[in-house]
């Protein structure tokens, strides 16, 4: 072989060196020592997270999407309200919805940047939160009292929460709910204690029976394919939706799940207890992630629109729920 033969397929070898994928990577993003983070949310405006009252108010939290954001770029979002924060979710109008502690509903208008809390029944809480792409709002929760506890699922119309009385009162006795999610308006999903599914499909809320009798914490999916729903206490629960049956998918011998998000291609992951992350392709297997930066529990899980994963979570069994902590996947 000639020096010049020798010297073109040298530098076609660095070429293609050169355009090389860099593998995606875990790295954590942000730490609040004071108060564990509870849910993320990602816009075209940046990612949201919120999270625990740390002394000061419930932690509110602004970044950047796509690339990872250094310490210090995270931007606080002051409430002017106490209490923590549970769940957030993105309006059609682009304004922000958080639900929390007390009944709190604050909606959050970047553009201005000013929140407006409004006025909820009191004396439960607000686990989880979902409006939908015409307007339509859910939220679900409960009354945590050992002694009173019920469950609670309020609708949104003409700018007030109210109890859907589509719900009868007998399927929430003692049961709290945890989160609510829908494709449309015709197709909303609510998951919560002992196993209860409760689906509406434009007309009517109908029970759905599920395999397990534990609790369902978070359910997501997207326009294409049934939800996901995820929880359990001890062992993890993992549900998929084939054929209208629900079919427990989790590997063995996992933690209680948390959060679980699908993207529209069908990509779905779960996040829980222990700094647990798994994923799978659509119509694929899960697979565990071994090499998350955490040992911490994860509560929550997005993708962004530039393909990045981000979760968050903290010390979610520990009395003093703190130590909350934003990491990321990606380049």
């Amino acid at each position: 072989m000639d020096k010049l033969a020798t010297a073109s397929i040298l530098a076609l070898l660095l070429v293609l060196m050169g355009c090389s994928t860099t593998p995606d990577t875990w790295s954590i993003e942000h730490e609040v020592p004071e108060a564990a983070l509870l849910s993320v949310l990602s816009t075209d405006l940046g990612v949201y997270v919120v999270g625990a009252d740390d002394g000061e108010g419930p932690v509110v939290l602004r970044g950047q999407a796509g690339q990872g954001d250094q310490e210090g770029e995270w931007e606080r979002l002051w409430t002017g309200d106490r209490g923590d924060l549970w769940w957030v979710t993105e309006e059609a109008d682009g304004s922000v919805l958080m639900g929390g502690e007390d009944g709190r509903i604050l909606r959050y208008d970047p553009d201005r940047g000013t929140f407006e809390a409004y006025v909820t029944p009191r004396g439960v809480t607000i686990f989880g939160i979902w409006s939908g792409p015409d307007g339509t709002a859910y939220a679900v929760g409960g009354d945590i009292n050992v002694e009173t506890a019920r469950g609670e699922l309020w609708i949104r119309q003409d700018g007030e929460w109210a109890r859907d009385e589509r719900v009868p009162a007998e399927w929430l006795d003692a049961v709290l709910m945890f989160k609510v999610w829908g494709s449309n308006a015709n197709d909303v999903w609510a998951v919560g204690e002992s196993g209860t599914v409760l689906h509406f499909d434009g007309t009517a809320w109908e029970q759905m029976p599920a395999p397990v009798s534990t609790r369902l914490l978070t359910v997501h999916g997207n326009t294409a394919d049934g939800p996901i729903m995820v929880g359990g206490a001890g062992n993890g629960v993992l549900l998929e939706m084939s054929g209208g049956t629900l079919t427990d998918r989790m590997p063995p011998f996992m933690p209680g799940a948390n959060g679980v998000f699908v993207e529209q291609s069908g990509t779905a992951w779960v996040v829980g207890n222990q700094g647990t992350v798994l994923s799978r392709e659509a119509g694929g297997e899960w697979l565990v992630d071994e090499t998350t930066p955490t040992r911490l529990d994860l509560h929550a899980i997005t993708v962004d629109s530039e393909g990045a994963v981000w979760a968050v979570g903290g010390a979610l069994l520990s009395p003093r729920f703190d130590q909350g902590i934003v990491v990321r996947l990606g380049q």
